[in-house]
């Protein structure tokens, strides 16, 4: 169970500016309708119905798509994610009521998070600060396949999958630590910049490291058109 204070001045950050290319879809892919929902609906009530006050959503700023809701807040977001989360950031920042508000960024097209896995998240990293052992930390699950290192479509070597984890989200860190990784943005290099894909990278390039906690569900990512029908099926029998 997520405790009150929490629900009450943590903030949700779901940066939904993707235009679903990969999906093969002719909108973007978090408007994809499932039980007369769209994916972005569903993900958004995870949050909601967990009692979380202050939830956000990064949009495009050429989003039709998006219909306001009572409590949600929106801001526009940049040409990439972390331009987007940086808008969001900027935003929030305006309203929390302090650098030590802890802030949870949740793809928008991973609508499947089970509410065990987010409050499991969010109690062990809560655990581990009052030890003084976190900074925060992510969702993640260990890597159960075989990894093959292929730049043209043939086998260059196998990588070892020892202590390979598959990041994934919310991500769960103060406003203060995210500012202060957003900040050192400008002191990373084109290739590290482009190396940005998800929020804990730019923690870790502060020096810090965060926890990862296993996800005990499925928590897929709508990126390509085979994924879909697995989301559709979780979604629809309440699988997550």
């Amino acid at each position: 169970m997520i405790k009150a204070d929490i629900l009450d001045s943590a903030w949700i950050l779901i940066p939904a500016t993707g235009i679903g290319v990969r999906a093969g879809m002719p909108h973007p892919k978090q408007y994809l309708k499932v039980n007369n929902h769209s994916i972005l609906d569903h993900t958004i009530q995870t949050f909601k119905q967990s009692g979380f006050k202050n939830i956000v959503v990064i949009l495009n700023a050429e989003d039709n798509y998006f219909q306001s809701q009572a409590g949600i807040h929106t801001c526009i977001g940049g040409e990439t994610r972390y331009l987007s989360v940086a808008a969001g950031l900027k935003y929030i920042k305006q309203k929390a009521s302090s650098k030590n508000s802890w802030v949870l960024v949740h793809d928008a097209v991973r609508p499947c998070l089970d509410r065990r896995d987010l409050s499991k998240l969010i109690s062990h990293i809560l655990a581990a600060e009052q030890n003084n052992n976190s900074i925060g930390g992510i969702l993640g699950k260990p890597i159960a396949d075989t990894l093959k290192y292929s730049p043209n479509n043939t086998i260059n070597n196998t990588v070892p999958r020892n202590n390979l984890w598959q990041a994934l989200t919310p991500q769960m860190f103060k406003l203060g630590t995210f500012e202060q990784a957003y900040e050192n943005i400008n002191q990373l290099s084109e290739s590290e910049i482009n190396n940005i894909t998800d929020e804990a990278y730019l923690i870790e390039k502060l020096g810090f490291k965060p926890l990862i906690i296993e996800a005990d569900y499925p928590n897929p990512k709508l990126t390509y058109p085979q994924d879909i029908e697995y989301i559709k099926h979780l979604l629809e029998k309440n699988l997550c």
